[in-house]
């Protein structure tokens, strides 16, 4: 899985890809210090089974950051994972997981942690590819429907057609006699 760390803190974004490379699973871990890259990369379709998104920036900024990311080419399969530096209200935390974020992790980091990161970002991706699925079948659902009711009908005039030869065909007979 490839992971995206956005921290405007230099230490921080080491600290934490330093523990992601314990944990086998994230093969590839890139770094960037601000919003606007990370926004770019997901943009142009470069997508990450876990990015972590640092408070530094805000909560607020970080929610409008996941909201538009999860709407982004390479963002939409995305879990997107808080990390906190110490001192974060919970009415916060609360917050953000209500306005999209997936999960959150404090620093120190540990590997432990992280390894539950990597399980959540397997079930948001399990979890859109349902959905994905759900709607192209309810999509092939529908059209096969429109389908039948388009050749019901076509069935239903033909049958119809035939009916009025059948009874023009006795009325010209009925009618000569």
């Amino acid at each position: 899985m490839h992971a995206l760390i956005i921290n405007p803190d230099l230490d921080s974004r080491i600290r934490l890809k330093q523990a992601l490379n314990f944990v086998p699973e994230f093969k590839i871990v890139k770094m960037v210090s601000t919003l606007t890259e990370a926004l770019q990369r997901l943009r142009a379709g470069e997508s990450f089974g876990s990015v972590f998104v640092s408070t530094l920036f805000g909560h607020e900024v970080a929610r409008e950051f996941i909201g538009q990311s999860k709407e982004s080419a390479g963002g939409r399969e995305s879990a997107y994972i808080l990390t906190l530096s110490g001192g974060a209200k919970s009415i916060e935390v609360a917050a953000d997981l209500s306005h999209g974020a997936d999960g959150f992790l404090v620093e120190p980091f540990s590997v432990d942690a992280l390894q539950k990161i990597y399980r959540l970002a397997v079930r948001v991706k399990k979890q859109f590819i349902l959905a994905r699925q759900k709607e192209s079948l309810r999509l092939l659902m529908q059209e096969a429907a429109d389908c039948i009711d388009h050749h019901a009908f076509s069935l239903s005039l033909v049958s119809l057609m035939l009916l009025l030869q059948q009874v023009s065909g006795k009325l010209n007979k009925a009618l000569s006699i």
